[in-house]
């Protein structure tokens, strides 16, 4: 697991952050009673292993809908960049690193460039953090067994 930041501890309150899906700004941390939000940083669809992970949420998505969680996915990519991509969640884009920043996610890829640390978020209804996974490198992030176990043990 790679070096979480102290300011996604679960237990800690987001600021307030916001994301963009379809052209609409949404504020995060205020998921309809009894639901969760779960963010999912991703680098992009230019990484394998991000295309990969979305692909592996995608197809568990009714594992998650069963435990009252709404997906959204943030990818270090333009608007333009996500046409055509076709998920069961929202993609907010983050071209800017503007939200990651906002997280603490502002990494350097294997390249060298500024991109988002893959994390994996989840927030309940009065914007706590009940779980965060904050990967070391492209390849770093839960399995998704790992993942609904995780969340089955949240309290």
């Amino acid at each position: 697991m790679g070096v979480r930041p102290a300011t996604l501890e679960p237990g800690r309150a987001i600021r307030n952050a916001i994301v963009q899906i379809d052209g609409e700004k949404v504020a995060l941390g205020h998921a309809a009673t009894g639901r969760l939000q779960m963010l999912l940083f991703e680098r992009g669809h230019w990484c394998s292993s991000c295309r990969r992970h979305l692909g592996l949420i995608a197809e568990q998505r009714n594992e998650f809908a069963a435990r009252n969680i709404d997906i959204i996915a943030v990818t270090h990519e333009a608007v333009s960049d996500l046409n055509g991509r076709i998920y069961p969640f929202p993609i907010s884009p983050d071209p800017n690193l503007e939200l990651a920043a906002e997280f603490d996610l502002v990494g350097i890829d294997e390249f060298g460039k500024r991109t988002i640390r893959p994390a994996t978020i989840l927030i309940d209804e009065s914007g706590l953090i009940r779980f965060s996974y904050v990967g070391d490198d492209s390849r770093d992030r839960p399995t998704i067994p790992a993942l609904l176990l995780a969340l089955d043990h949240l309290v």
